[in-house]
This record gives structure tokens, C-alpha cells and sequence, in this order.
């Protein structure tokens, strides 16, 4: 029973909780502060001993929390929006990482798999980035960011799927209620992605952890896919009807930024 161990992660608008919960003594620490230094308000305490408290048990677990900010995704804002994407996706990396790097605290930094173009390839750590818009420049720079301040840190490039915050469908989350209601939704044919999901990713990030990995790494499916095939295979595995799910091409998309056609990474290195 002393290996257990309990994670969960809470989302509002652009902030992430991650919450690690273990067999321990009542030690709560959020970002590497105890919670009563941390959190400004006594009453703020109270809430979160509170689930411990009326269970009856404050005194046998510890808790430590991890608070993140979710960095700028949508890649037409980036290109609109060039300097509020390099603060959340390579300067706030970089501040996040020298700070675990004070603590001594092993960072999971969650990256992207655009940093690529459009060869009919799986991409290796190794192989060299093409960066052809804001978003993929600033991922990429976040990357380096987090190396500089933070060596040990482990940096998973990946492209996962699954829920989304509540003032956001992911995504799958899009796919399933346009499927489900219906609703006529036109996905690439021609764009490419070895997706997983937010819980496979979870699993493999946690075992490079926990085996005391760092570097850059991909966390993907075995196979690339399409979009378009993704989203009839999301809806078989659902058990909805995909009829209103059509093929198109990103070619016929002038409206859109470039983005790379072809994003499978290997996961030879896993």
C-alpha cells in the first residue's frame, strides 16, 4: 500500500491543476510551497483540506500540486497574435522550467507535432524541424526553453485526443456531437497524424518519470492517419453513425494558415 498513488488534473479557462495524491503524513504542497504559504486567504485553505478533513483522513495522505497555464493552440491566433503566442508556448515555458529546476522538481513539458512539413514520413526525435508557422516557431523555441533552464526535464511531442475544458469541445469531442446531431462536417483527407489519447499519453509521460527519463520524446500511435479517417474510425469505435462526416482537402482551405500536411512521429524510441 505504500506505492500508492492517485493523479487528477482540474481545468479553468487557460489554467491547469495536476494533482498528485499518495499514502503520506498530511503534507500539501503547491508548487513546491506548503498550501498555507501558497494560497493568499485562510478560507482558500480550508477548501482544499476540506475532502481530506471529511473523510477523516488529513493525516494520511500528502498532496502536491502542479499548476500550469495551457499555452496559445489555435493556430490562426497565433499568426495574428505572434507576441501572446511566444509568451505562453517559449517564455512561459522556459520560467516554469528554471523554477522546477530550483526545486529540484522533474518537469513533463507537453509539446506538439507540427514542427514538421509535408514528407511522407514518420519523424524521429532526431530528424531535423521545419517550422512553417507562429505556432509550430514558438512550440519549438518553448522546447528549447525548457532544455536550457531545465536539463532533466522530459519534453513529450504528441498530438492527443479526448475532453476538453468545459467552455471548449476538443477536437474528438467536435467529431462525436456533429456525428451524433447529424450535423455535416468536412475533415482533411490529406493532412496526417498519429494521434493518441489524453490517457495513453498520461500513462507513457508518467512511465518516463517514473524510470527517470529526460529529453525529447514522441508519444504516438503506431500508424499516421488521416483526419478524415479519424473521424469515421472515432465514430465506429463510438458506436455512432458517421454519415455526416465528409472527405475534403486542406488545398481548398485559403482561409486557413499553412500547417504541415503530414505530422506522424515515430515511436520507435518508447
Amino acid at each position: 500500500m505504500s506505492d500508492l498513488k492517485l493523479y487528477g488534473t482540474g481545468r479553468r479557462k487557460r489554467s491547469v491543476a495536476r494533482v498528485f495524491l499518495k499514502l503520506g503524513s498530511g503534507k500539501i504542497m503547491i508548487n513546491g510551497k506548503n498550501y498555507k504559504d501558497y494560497l493568499c486567504r485562510d478560507s482558500l485553505g480550508t477548501i482544499v483540506s476540506q475532502p481530506l478533513a471529511l473523510l477523516e483522513i488529513e493525516d494520511s495522505y500528502d498532496i502536491d500540486i502542479v499548476l500550469n497555464c495551457v499555452g496559445l493552440t489555435n493556430v490562426e491566433d497565433c499568426e495574428h497574435n505572434p507576441s501572446e503566442a511566444f509568451k505562453l508556448n517559449s517564455q512561459l515555458p522556459g520560467i516554469i522550467a528554471n523554477a522546477c529546476k530550483s526545486t529540484n522538481t522533474k518537469l513533463i513539458h507537453i509539446s506538439t507535432d507540427h514542427l514538421f512539413d509535408d514528407q511522407n514520413i514518420l519523424y524521429s526525435e532526431e530528424d531535423e524541424v521545419k517550422l512553417i508557422n507562429v505556432y509550430a516557431t514558438s512550440k519549438y523555441e518553448g522546447e528549447l526553453e525548457v532544455l536550457n533552464n531545465c536539463q532533466a526535464s522530459i519534453i513529450c511531442r504528441t498530438n492527443f485526443f479526448g475532453y476538453g475544458p468545459a467552455h471548449k469541445n476538443s477536437f474528438s469531442q467536435w467529431i462525436e456531437e456533429s456525428a451524433k446531431n447529424n450535423q455535416k462536417i468536412v475533415l482533411f483527407k490529406d493532412v496526417f497524424f498519429t494521434p493518441v489519447s489524453g490517457a495513453n499519453l498520461a500513462f507513457y509521460a508518467h512511465k518516463l518519470l517514473e524510470n527517470n527519463f529526460y529529453g525529447i520524446f514522441n508519444i504516438s500511435s503506431d500508424k499516421k492517419i488521416s483526419k478524415f479517417e479519424f473521424g469515421k474510425l472515432l465514430c465506429d469505435k463510438l458506436n455512432i453513425p458517421s454519415y455526416s462526416i465528409f472527405p475534403g482537402s486542406i488545398d481548398d482551405r485559403s482561409d486557413l494558415v499553412r500547417r504541415p500536411k503530414s505530422m506522424g512521429l515515430s515511436n520507435a524510441k518508447l
